[in-house]
């Protein structure tokens, strides 16, 4: 078989590169498997990734949590030793991603309205100081991340309900839900 992109991924040299977004073979055994430890039937939405890494998948699922538990984000050394609690909302807090310099997380959480299905983004130190919102929930903000060229830039995916699109986000750490900026261009979904 002569090498193509898409099945020797020439392009995950350097950065996460998703494929088969929303139509992966491996979506309804997954929606198969959260179903069944949910016992609810969801639509769940499944984006895999190749990267950098030799073995495995990423991959990136939303579902809407009808009844979010409470879920709480915590940190350990790799070995799991030194586990610690680093937010204490109450609701779901969830999708935890390390800055690149280790001092920050970016998250999702519905603590402010638990019952209604939206999230926001918000940033937290690893010590648990400096919890800091990014999005209001005007949109579905999803996949929250880092850019990976030493600025610490929040990053991640966003939907637009009103007309289906999906935009790939940028903020700054402090800047105030409404101030964060679109990268990619309106004529086309970004994911």
């Amino acid at each position: 078989r002569s090498p193509v992109e898409g099945t020797h991924h020439p392009r995950r040299h350097s950065d996460l590169y998703s494929y088969g977004a929303l139509s992966h073979r491996h979506a309804p055994e997954v929606t198969g498997i959260v179903r069944g430890l949910t016992g609810q039937d969801i639509a769940l939405h499944f984006v895999p990734q190749s990267g950098p890494f030799a073995r495995g998948i990423h991959a990136t699922t939303q579902a809407r949590l009808v009844r979010p538990a409470r879920v709480e984000v915590w940190v350990a050394n790799a070995d799991g030793s030194n586990a610690r609690q680093v937010t204490r909302l109450g609701g779901a807090n969830f999708a935890p991603y390390f800055s690149p310099d280790d001092r920050r997380i970016i998250f999702s959480s519905n603590y402010e309205n638990p019952r209604s299905g939206a999230f926001d983004l918000y940033l937290i130190n690893v010590d648990g100081t400096g919890f800091h919102q990014l999005s209001d929930g005007t949109f579905t903000d999803f996949n929250p991340t880092w850019t990976r060229d030493g600025t610490n830039t929040p990053v991640w995916n966003r939907k637009n309900s009103a007309t289906g699109s999906y935009y790939i986000m940028a903020s700054k750490i402090g800047a105030k839900p409404g101030e964060e900026i679109q990268l990619t261009d309106k004529s086309y979904h970004a994911w």
